[in-house]
């Protein structure tokens, strides 16, 4: 299947929601599958054991995405859906986001749970670094010195990643470029094959890049 480009979260940003005594907790988790974020979730448990809700959501396969939430307790529909409504509007997938509810002796009501929930999980993703991941190739370069320059304007002109560098009798480079670039970067570097720049097409590799 081939990659697809979608928007992920890096790092496990989190946030603090006060409201009628009632303290909401949230965290959001990077997650490439359902038990990576099970995982993450038990160790969230287990910090905040005497919490009365561990409510949750979660969007991965950025191919075709699954989605899950759990309203652990509170009324159907309060809880883990606006967690989630707030990750698809957000279009982030690979990505969990987890609500701990310590009550506060006030109900606050459906529409006030659902409220509260929504705006825990909005301000944890407002703190979070959001990240690009779009498909891209990898290709292997080489070229002499005297035309490392020549090389190097195309790749900054293609927006290449250069992931490795070997400089030993001539200059060998690993780069990552998008798959919408690689065509005609490819093209220019074999455009200078008399020169004895070569290039090689290693695969497919994801690209990841903040936004």
């Amino acid at each position: 299947m081939q990659p697809t480009d979608f928007k992920t979260i890096s790092g496990n940003p989190t946030a603090d929601y006060r409201i009628l005594g009632s303290k909401f907790l949230a965290f959001a988790v990077a997650c490439t599958h359902a038990d990576a974020f099970s995982e993450q979730l038990a160790e969230i448990k287990r910090a905040h054991h005497s919490a009365t809700h561990h409510c949750y959501a979660w969007r991965i396969n950025p191919h075709q995405p699954e989605e899950f939430s759990q309203d652990d307790g509170e009324p159907s529909g309060t809880a883990g859906l606006p967690i989630l409504n707030e990750l698809r509007s957000r279009k982030l997938i690979n990505c969990g986001l987890i609500v701990v509810r310590y009550y506060g002796g006030t109900k606050l009501g459906k529409p006030g749970l659902i409220d509260a929930y929504s705006r825990s999980a909005a301000l944890c993703l407002d703190e979070a670094r959001i990240l690009r991941v779009q498909p891209g190739l990898q290709i292997e370069i080489c070229c002499g010195y005297p035309h490392k320059k020549q090389v190097d304007y195309l790749l900054e002109r293609a927006d290449a990643h250069i992931a490795d560098a070997v400089y030993t009798e001539d200059v060998r480079y690993t780069v990552h470029v998008n798959t919408q670039a690689a065509d005609s970067l490819t093209d220019a570097l074999q455009k200078l094959s008399y020169l004895g720049i070569s290039c090689k097409s290693k695969g497919g590799v994801l690209i990841t890049s903040p936004l």
